[in-house]
């Protein structure tokens, strides 16, 4: 969740009359996660690094971490260098994650641990969203079914037949018959998610069939713990619950180190964790149910080399074909947060967390596919707008190019000149 400056300070305590539940809420969070710090601190004879920082603030944002940290005194060094033996895998894959797919990968370690659980109830295994968790499972020989909205999937696994591979937006019902032995999913870390994918899976379990999933930490934003509570009343429903804290890591996506370090923030490659929560589900238990959450903004896909690029159907009104979003740093979007502020300006984002706002959709949409099919960008900008005059040309060059990159292409298969 994004964390803006003005949170940061509420001016405001516990014992302050008619505080909405809201301020409540985020009153008792800053004051958690600062004991949390300052019993760092206390405890600090050096400089702390940011992993430390990060481990100690129990799944709070990297950005408001370093920001408390500092303003209680803590001094932290933070590595602005990558090593190359530091890669995630989860940047090495192909085509790239994106975070409109909420793809957070788990570390190699998580998976194959979450799998060897889920192996040992010698039975029909059922994945939603974690693709990671299925690889580790067919490398055991296990066959499963592995439901995901993203078919860009099935090009980075490399799957062998033991793996059924469902496309659907888990966001609706998808259509899986019921009687699997161990299931797990790893939802977006939001409280209609989990409600929705928890009723697909008791939907689809067998009698005392094993329901795992990975949780969102206490810390992770104000309203956590309550929606962490609720989330415990309904899987207690099912059967008796067990939480395991600090379960699982996951490694940080390109797009998301991206959007930190474009405001200064450089966290370690495998900086957040999750709780893993498993429950037998009962013969006798009840039928949950939860309501659909289809998208209200539906994206088009197109993959430009390795990076992937995604624009909105219906773009949110910019008068020129290509514009830039508020708050962007380099045309880099500094958050992944669903509330952060300006994100619904944005109309086209990459894998690589650049974004910006488009005027004209189906043009861009078709330069994106020519792209895509390999021609040279003033090719594409050229079959896509037919009439468009050498300034506005190299005006739209000169944008996408720093908005895609390299994946742009060439300027032109012709001897036209670059933009100046």
């Amino acid at each position: 969740m994004h964390f803006s400056s003005e949170n940061m300070n509420l001016g405001y305590s516990l014992s302050s009359p008619q505080l909405t539940q809201l301020e409540v809420e985020e009153a008792a969070y800053y004051s958690a996660l600062d004991q949390r710090l300052h019993s760092m601190l206390c405890d600090a004879t050096q400089p702390l690094g940011l992993q430390e920082v990060l481990f100690t603030a129990g799944g709070a944002p990297p950005e408001l971490a370093l920001h408390r940290a500092r303003a209680l005194g803590v001094s932290v060094t933070q590595s602005t260098v990558k090593a190359s033996a530091a890669t995630p895998f989860c940047q090495m894959l192909t085509p790239e994650l994106h975070p409109l797919d909420f793809e957070w990968y788990f570390t190699m370690a998580s998976a194959q641990q979450v799998a060897d659980v889920l192996a040992r109830e010698r039975g029909a295994v059922l994945i939603f969203g974690a693709p990671t968790v299925a690889a580790a499972l067919d490398r055991r020989g296990v066959q499963v079914t592995l439901v995901d909205r993203n078919p860009l999937v099935r090009q980075r696994f490399d799957f062998t037949a033991r793996v059924r591979f469902v496309e659907w937006d888990l966001n609706t019902f998808p259509e899986i018959e019921p009687g699997f032995s161990a299931i797990f999913f790893d939802p977006p870390w939001y409280p209609e998610a989990y409600d929705l994918w928890l009723s697909h899976a008791s939907q689809a379990a067998a009698p005392n069939a094993l329901i795992m999933f990975a949780l969102f930490p206490q810390m992770t934003r104000p309203s956590a713990l309550r929606e962490r509570a609720a989330l415990f009343e309904r899987v207690r429903l099912l059967g008796n619950l067990e939480l395991r804290e600090r379960a699982v890591s996951y490694q940080t996506p390109l797009f998301e180190e991206e959007a930190l370090a474009a405001i200064g923030v450089y966290p370690p490659p495998e900086w957040r964790h999750g709780d893993l929560v498993l429950v037998r589900a009962s013969s006798a238990r009840p039928t949950l149910t939860a309501d659909a959450q289809p998208a209200d903004v539906e994206w088009d896909r197109f993959v430009l080399r390795n990076q992937v690029v995604m624009i909105r159907r219906e773009p949110s009104g910019e008068k020129n074909m290509v514009g830039s979003v508020t708050s962007a740093v380099a045309n880099v979007f500094p958050s992944i947060s669903r509330v952060a502020p300006h994100r619904g300006e944005i109309d086209l984002w990459t894998s690589r967390n650049r974004v910006a706002r488009i005027g004209n959709g189906s043009a861009v949409a078709m330069m994106l596919s020519e792209l895509a099919h390999g021609l040279p960008l003033g090719d594409a900008l050229h079959h896509a707008l037919p009439g468009i005059t050498e300034r506005e040309y190299r005006r739209l060059a000169s944008t996408m190019r720093s908005v895609l990159g390299k994946d742009a292409g060439d300027l032109s298969s012709t001897n036209r000149s670059e933009p100046r």
